[in-house]
């Protein structure tokens, strides 16, 4: 499911969170990311990047403040619908390492489908054709029927990318999933949602690798003990200037 077009495709306004015994996660998180853009949040370890994704995917629920999809307040009514729009690849991409590629892209179509899918393993035929086209979309169209713990970083990677396209995404949020691989693979990735981005999708990515995120991403966004300390477009940071945000 595909939300509208709104110009904003996410807005936090004085969002703070906290885990349960322990100091703010975020705090005070007001940002505007527009829609069809590339925005990359950046930020040592601790530094509350991932928390502010599962904010924006509605996994976590602040204690203050509001957050906006696409308009829609992110709500308990509300939180299915807008979830449905959001592809996530978690860091450690989640994938069943067991089955197969087309397996582990179906199940980004879940949503759709319905819980008889999961358990009963069958898929309606234009499911598994859009599945297919995805896995093409990200160039392992070889690689179909492979076991996921056969794959190379780089091919798992394509795999979890894969997965947040069955979905039919408006956003895609990743985070540091390319913190394992080498130079040359990452760079390969991150043009690679690139390419993606250009379709309209907007890409909301976390590293903590300055150099990627100046080269992929078109704005940045400097976190630092659950505050965002700056944020500016890319091409107005330079690297000494990095340096001393993060």
């Amino acid at each position: 499911m595909s939300l509208g077009n709104a110009d904003n495709a996410v807005q936090l306004q004085n969002v703070w969170f906290s885990y349960e015994g322990r100091n703010h996660a975020l705090q005070d998180i007001s940002l505007n990311i527009k829609s069809g853009s590339s925005t990359v949040i950046v930020g040592s370890s601790g530094s509350g990047k991932t928390t502010l994704l599962k904010i924006i995917n509605g996994l976590l629920k602040p204690q203050q403040g509001s957050v906006r999809v696409f308009g829609i307040d992110i709500s308990d009514e509300q939180k299915r619908i807008v979830r449905r729009s959001i592809g996530y690849i978690p860091q450690q991409l989640g994938l069943l390492r067991n089955s197969t590629v087309l397996q582990n892209v179906l199940v980004g179509g879940l949503a759709r489908m319905g819980s008889a899918s999961a358990i009963l393993g069958i898929y309606p035929e234009h499911e598994i054709k859009h599945a297919m086209r995805c896995i093409e979309q990200v160039g392992i169209g070889h690689k179909t029927h492979e076991r996921v713990h056969r794959l190379s970083g780089g091919e798992r990677q394509r795999v979890a990318i894969a997965r947040a396209l069955m979905q039919k995404p408006s956003i895609i949020l990743a985070d540091e999933f390319t913190s394992d691989l080498d130079y040359v693979t990452a760079h390969e990735m991150l043009d690679l949602m690139g390419e993606i981005r250009r379709n309209g999708v907007t890409l909301i990515l976390v590293t903590h690798n300055l150099e990627l995120a100046a080269q992929h991403g078109e704005k940045i966004v400097f976190l630092k003990g659950g505050m965002k300390i700056a944020e500016s477009h890319s091409k107005d940071v330079t690297e000494e200037t990095m340096k001393t945000l993060v």
